[in-house]
């Protein structure tokens, strides 16, 4: 397309100033990254999160994330789904981009898919790692959410960790992944 500007002088244009990409829009709820088997659970309570890492293949918004989770014993706090950057060991660093909460409480005893949105969401560049990290404001070793984890490591982009004291440090545990599913949403596409 041309791109014209007017002012009190004259009209100048740029011939050719701009593309229109005329693909479609990606589906409802379009998982660009996502590794669905899980064979055990890790609880996430007070200082304890869990993190996952990915690298996208394609860029998009991610607004969008799915965990496998339940909760155990009666859980009264709030979880937090972060996103953040990540560096070269799969650890999370850097500030937030975009997150989201919901009430441990409202979780059910058997594990099950639960997708939350970020609103506007973050721009993930494909070829850049990210984490997504799963924390909570209170708790105890009875009263957790629990994620689902892959123990095989089956997803090849990224990898689970864990902290103890609330992100101060992160361990990698690069032979287990979370069971987790990141997208885009097409209302901010």
């Amino acid at each position: 397309r041309d791109v014209s500007v007017t002012t009190a002088y004259g009209t100048g244009t740029l011939t050719g100033g701009f593309t229109v990409d005329a693909a479609a829009p990606p589906a409802p709820n379009a998982w660009y990254e996502q590794l669905t088997a899980s064979d055990a659970a890790s609880g996430v309570y007070g200082a304890n999160w869990r993190c996952q890492t990915f690298t996208p293949t394609t860029s998009h918004i991610c607004n969008t994330v799915s965990l496998s989770l339940c909760k155990t014993g009666s859980p009264a706090f709030t979880a937090t789904i972060a996103l953040y950057g990540a560096d070269a060991n799969h650890l999370p660093v850097g500030p937030v981009l975009c997150a989201t909460s919901f009430a441990a409480s409202s979780l059910t005893t058997t594990p099950a898919w639960c997708t939350y949105s970020f609103g506007t969401g973050y721009e993930v560049l494909a070829g850049s790692t990210y984490a997504i990290v799963l924390s909570g404001s209170g708790g105890d070793s009875s009263n957790t959410v629990r994620v689902g984890v892959d123990t095989t490591g089956g997803y090849g982009a990224g990898q689970r960790g864990y902290t103890t004291n609330a992100g101060s440090t992160w361990v990698a545990q690069p032979t287990q992944d979370l069971a987790f599913s990141e997208g885009q949403n097409p209302t901010t596409w």
